[in-house]
């Protein structure tokens, strides 16, 4: 009987002192207000990205899907939105979290929980905790690609620890840009560079209809080995019909494929300078939109020329990341143009040779 009061002695010590720690952690800010990436321990990449509504663990390390909006209320909690869609929540949908419940992305609702506690864990991580004690944690511990972020009970686990980084402080990777044009590559010997990325051309658009004839095996290959990938169509496009049905060749030429990156539209034919900035910009929205509905991500590949003064760039980076063209030797502009064109736009990805 002793040993059972000891016991329970304990359990409730600890019950007592993890709400304690929370009740006082609520009456401070520890995370400033500003937008985030957030990692999991378990993996380098972006722990929180999200796919349809599910909230998982993602390679997308050029998505602004990995950047969340963090802000503190006056009640304490923080409330944490995706930087894409300010009127929707990181959310539980029961106003009583329980363990196992899916982290989503919806709207906020009277039956739903979307107000956080952040608790400094006072070695550079952080949890993430529900008013009732769930804790966020990366499933099963698992830190494979699409893993679902859930609630569970506090246990001191890895999977229930996070790093949550500036998004302007993301790290840099270096990849490739890959086409037919690059014949055979050895995998093996490329993987052992570890790249950080593979974007390779799935296809030409409607002048010269047709998927990339190495593609497939490229995808393969890069999938083999684990390099995050993502894919470029280069756009012939005149009018919304043609933009609409190149978008619908991409799907088709990615069935049964997953994207790490999004599908970047290509902007540089030349014979669609006559349309204007307008209707090319309308172009690039129904390819992305129709791309977009299909469940992959869009983006944008053109030079600074392009996106100043044939397609609004800077409208359409609030929604599309942008992957910068710049055929130098160099990794700026000169002068300065390169940040003084990074401060008006939201780009993502930058290329130079």
């Amino acid at each position: 009987m002793k040993f059972r009061y000891i016991l329970l002695f304990c359990f409730l010590f600890l019950i007592f002192n993890e709400v304690y720690a929370l009740e006082n952690f609520e009456e401070k800010q520890v995370i400033s207000n500003g937008t985030y990436v957030i990692n999991s321990v378990l993996t380098d990449y972006p722990a929180f990205s999200f796919n349809d509504e599910n909230v998982i663990v993602d390679k997308n390390i050029y998505s602004y899907s990995e950047a969340w909006n963090i802000n503190f209320l006056n009640d304490g909690y923080y409330e944490i939105k995706p930087y894409t869609d300010n009127d929707k929540y990181m959310m539980v949908s029961s106003d009583v979290v329980a363990s196992g419940s899916n982290v989503l992305i919806g709207e906020g609702c009277d039956d739903c929980f979307y107000k956080w506690i952040i608790k400094d864990n006072n070695d550079g991580t952080y949890s993430i905790v529900s008013n009732n004690l769930k804790y966020m944690d990366v499933k099963y511990g698992n830190s494979s690609n699409g893993t679902n972020i859930w609630m569970y009970d506090g246990n001191n686990t890895l999977a229930q620890s996070f790093k949550i980084n500036n998004y302007s402080d993301k790290k840099t990777y270096k990849g490739l840009d890959i086409s037919k044009w690059q014949g055979n590559i050895d995998f093996n010997l490329l993987a052992k560079e570890n790249p950080g990325f593979i974007i390779m051309r799935v296809g030409r658009g409607i002048r010269d209809l047709g998927k990339d004839v190495m593609f497939d095996l490229y995808y393969e290959k890069a999938s083999s080995y684990d390099i995050p990938i993502g894919v470029y169509l280069y756009s012939f496009a005149s009018n919304l019909n043609e933009a609409k049905d190149e978008a619908n060749y991409v799907i088709t030429w990615l069935e049964g494929k997953h994207l790490d990156l999004p599908v970047f539209y290509d902007m540089e034919y030349s014979g669609q300078l006559y349309l204007g900035k307008e209707v090319l910009t309308k172009i690039v929205e129904e390819f992305c939109s129709n791309i977009i509905l299909n469940n992959y991500q869009c983006g944008i590949y053109a030079n600074v020329y392009w996106l100043t003064n044939f397609i609004d760039g800077k409208e359409l980076s609030k929604n599309y990341p942008i992957w910068l063209a710049h055929w130098t030797g160099a990794n700026d502009y000169s002068s300065g143009l390169f940040d003084e064109y990074k401060s008006g736009y939201n780009l993502s990805s930058y290329q130079y040779w």
